[in-house]
């Protein structure tokens, strides 16, 4: 941590670490996006998914 006159003002980090909290930031952000969509009653059911995934992949059920 950078300070200016006694106060934080910058940090100073691997690349690798800063880029893990980004990614990791974002996960959070989408998590919290999906769970507002499962409360409004927006999901879909797994199994749904799965069979048109299969149809769109196999063009089959």
């Amino acid at each position: 941590m950078l300070t200016q006159h006694g106060c934080s003002a910058a940090v100073v980090m691997d690349v690798e670490v800063y880029e893990r909290l980004i990614d990791e930031i974002e996960l959070l952000r989408d998590l919290h996006i999906a769970e507002g969509q499962i409360a409004r009653g927006e999901g879909i059911p797994h199994e749904q998914v799965v069979a048109e995934l299969r149809e769109r992949l196999f063009g089959r059920k």
